[in-house]
Parts: C-alpha cells; sequence; structure tokens
C-alpha cells in the first residue's frame, strides 16, 4: 500500500510537469537568464560589507572584474568632494590610505595589491583625479580642471559640467559618469556612446561588448596603458573594456 502511495505521488508530480496552462513543463525564466560569476556575486558582497561596516562614509566605492587580465578595479568617487580641496601630497596620502582601507575587503581575492588591483579616484563632478596601477599612485593633473572641481554649483548642475580627460595623447571632452550605449558597431568592435563618441575596443574584450545592449550605463576611465589609454566600465553588466577613443 505504501509503494502504491510513493507511486501515486511520484506520477502525480509528472503530471503537473507537462500541463502547460499552468506553466509547468517549461524552463523556469531564471534557468535561461545569465546567472551571475562568482566573482560577481563576491565584489558585490565586498561592496555591500564595506557600507555596512562606513556608514558614515563619504566615498562611493564600486568593484568590477577584468576576466582578461584577472585584475579588480575599484572605482571611487569622492561624493562630497574632499578631494578636491587637498594639496597634491595629501590627495597621495588620501588616495592610498582609502584604498588600503577599501582592498582590505577584497584582500582574499585580490591577494596582492600591486598585481591585482587598479583604482581610479573621482572628485564629485565626475573628473578623474587619480589613478593606481602596478603598485604606484598617479595625479592626473592634465585631466584636472580645477575650475570644474571648485564649483559652487549644485550637485545635479556640477555632475553635467564639460569636462575633460586626457590619457595616451588621446583627449576626451565628456564627463566621467552618464554615459549609455547609443550603438553597437561591427559586432562590439567599435561603441558608440549617446554624446556620438566612438570607442575601438581592445580584440579581447569585444567578447564582452558583442553582448553589450543599447542603453546599459557607461562610465569612461583613464589607463596606463598607451594603446587603449582608457576603459569603458559598463555599470550595468560590469563588464571592464580596454578601449581607444577614434572620434569625439
Amino acid at each position: 500500500m505504501r509503494n502504491k502511495k510513493v507511486l501515486a505521488v511520484v506520477l502525480l508530480s509528472l503530471s503537473f510537469c507537462f500541463v502547460s496552462g499552468v506553466g509547468y513543463g517549461e524552463i523556469p525564466e531564471w534557468l535561461s537568464e545569465t546567472k551571475a560569476s562568482q566573482m560577481q556575486v563576491t565584489l558585490l558582497s565586498a561592496r555591500i560589507d564595506y557600507i555596512m561596516r562606513n556608514p558614515a562614509t563619504y566615498l562611493d566605492v564600486t568593484f568590477a572584474h577584468s576576466v582578461e587580465t584577472g585584475e579588480i578595479l575599484v572605482v571611487i568617487h569622492d561624493n562630497r568632494d574632499r578631494f578636491s580641496y587637498e594639496s597634491e601630497a595629501a590627495l597621495l596620502d588620501t588616495f592610498k590610505r582609502e584604498l588600503e582601507t577599501i582592498y582590505s575587503f577584497i584582500a582574499h581575492i585580490a591577494t596582492n595589491i600591486n598585481a591585482d588591483v587598479m583604482a581610479a579616484f573621482f572628485s564629485r563632478g565626475n573628473i578623474q583625479l587619480g589613478s593606481f596601477r602596478y603598485g604606484e599612485y598617479y595625479l592626473l593633473d592634465e585631466a584636472v580642471s580645477k575650475e570644474a572641481i571648485r564649483t559652487d554649483e549644485s550637485p545635479k548642475e556640477t555632475e553635467t559640467a564639460p569636462t575633460s580627460l586626457r590619457f595616451g595623447g588621446q583627449t576626451y571632452t565628456g564627463a566621467a559618469k552618464g554615459h549609455w550605449v547609443s550603438e553597437k558597431i561591427e559586432g562590439g568592435r567599435i561603441i558608440k556612446l549617446e554624446d556620438g563618441s566612438l570607442w575601438e575596443i581592445f580584440s579581447l574584450d569585444r567578447i564582452d561588448t558583442m553582448l553589450w545592449l543599447v542603453t546599459e550605463s557607461i562610465t569612461v576611465i583613464g589607463s596606463t596603458n598607451p594603446f587603449y589609454p582608457y576603459y569603458l566600465l559598463n555599470t550595468s553588466t560590469e563588464d571592464l573594456v580596454e578601449a581607444k577613443l577614434i572620434s569625439s
């Protein structure tokens, strides 16, 4: 009798699997979606942990992972413009101190800060002030307009104010944040942003950009690579790709 009950339960369960009218027997939607990588989950957890342990921080910290190089990019925004009023020496000290604190939250996956981590520091007005890579800190004087940084405009006006980034001999006149993909050309070899700028993507990174969608959010970040002197960070997918400006 017990075996018959078990068999009945099994058959009943199977019958539900093939009743299309109630949605059974179909592949669940969550199975068809691309699952977040373990690294993305780990970095999201690290960001949440940082925020929870530093509730009064004036920094907005985002992590991204480069599949090609294995490096972790740390994007740091100064929401209160404290960076902007410091001397160059003080800025370097602040960058180092803050990055070392942030690094403690990802040290278990990036065991060597000099080899595994790169960072970009931004003012509240989305102007890149400095970077860190291969153990070296850089102040990006050529990319900084002191007048734009020390503005008394409202945050909204500041964020949309024109700025200029210059890396690897290429000058980009747009702001760092607030962009989105307007067109994907040649299967992701070229990415066009909403401001009309065109970016050629490093060949190994096109496996990511070929999947990018129009309207996905983009942050432009300076790099120390002379051949591809910028990064495009897709904040919708957390993809980080190397790029060079071919038309602004």
